[in-house]
């Protein structure tokens, strides 16, 4: 069964379109006739959280497509509380997909809480400040982090990689997607001057992320699924993207803006911040110690992410 998150929000507006709210991502959609009904029963549920009220054959079909976003839980129960491991109650082991649906509640639900991204990404959209050589030197720092990331991509995914089964597919083309991405990056530094990446430093937590990322590949398939929505998933705008975008609207940085945009552009049509979804599903039910050692994977990701948000802002303030 399908259950909205708890602090998703459903709004009907027939002139505006529908809403789907959460404090992490919003999705605007056109309003439709057919769906009137279905978002109204939804905005109820979001009041009561009366789980009756969602078993309804229409209802899970929509809640169905908003499954590819940090939205809604795929679970057995809907009663389950998604702040504890209560997903394993009843038996030793549960679907995947399901145990994937409350982790991927518990890092949105820190996104906003503990990581706070929303800081560096309105700096980033600032107006640069090209003619400050110190700020574009912290912009190249930023962009170097990217590059390193990217760059270590194809040996942290390999190991998942060599785990046979309806899972090799999915996993082999999201590595094939992520190839030659550390050029585009390179590209962009070169596009500020800086035409050596390597003598830029790298952030400790940068570092410590890869690493993360690889003993999940090597351990646990369901661990590195979760890793990668904590990298990858239900992302509304990202750091590359953003930065892209502030750098294109200077002639002197436009060149700098290419492989930030590309790198953006092919990570949206490629669907990243699903992969970690589709991994989820191929895969066969999880026991308790395998969601457990996960979430602690998933957590200290978060945590390298945070310091290196930190990191970063701190670079700016210094200018």
């Amino acid at each position: 069964m399908y259950v909205p998150y708890p602090q998703v929000q459903f709004l009907w507006n027939p002139s505006r379109g529908f809403t789907v709210s959460s404090p992490w991502l919003t999705l605007r959609c056109e309003s439709s006739d057919a769906l009137k009904p279905v978002i109204l029963r939804l905005g109820e549920f979001s009041t009561t959280r009366r789980c009756d009220s969602l078993d309804d054959a229409s209802i899970q079909r929509f809640l169905s497509t908003l499954m590819t976003y940090p939205l809604v839980f795929d679970v057995d129960s809907p009663a389950i509380d998604p702040s504890v491991s209560s997903l394993f109650d009843r038996t030793g082991a549960v679907r995947a997909v399901s145990a994937y649906s409350v982790l991927r509640y518990l890092r949105s639900e820190k996104i906003v809480s503990q990581v706070r991204a929303e800081r560096l990404y309105e700096l980033l959209n600032e107006t640069p400040e090209i003619e400050n050589p110190k700020y574009v030197e912290n912009i190249a720092q930023v962009i170097r982090q990217t590059h390193f990331v990217t760059s270590m991509c194809d040996s942290s995914i390999e190991p998942a990689c060599r785990k046979p089964g309806p899972w090799q597919v999915i996993i082999e083309d999201f590595r094939n997607s992520e190839k030659n991405h550390d050029k585009l990056m390179r590209q962009s530094l070169a596009g500020l001057g800086f035409l050596d990446p390597e003598k830029k430093p790298v952030f400790n937590s940068t570092r410590q992320m890869m690493d993360l990322l690889r003993e999940a590949a090597e351990e646990s398939l369901f661990a590195f699924s979760v890793c990668v929505e904590a990298f990858e998933g239900g992302v509304q705008k990202t750091g590359s993207g953003l930065l892209g975008k502030a750098l294109e609207k200077d002639e002197r940085t436009k060149d700098a803006a290419k492989g930030l945009l590309w790198h953006d552009q092919i990570n949206r049509k490629g669907r990243h911040h699903s992969v970690g979804l589709d991994i989820a599903r191929s895969l066969p039910p999880v026991s308790r110690g395998e969601f457990d050692w996960a979430q602690e994977q998933m957590l200290q990701i978060l945590a390298c992410q945070e310091k290196l948000i930190d990191d970063s802002i701190e670079l700016f303030r210094s200018v």
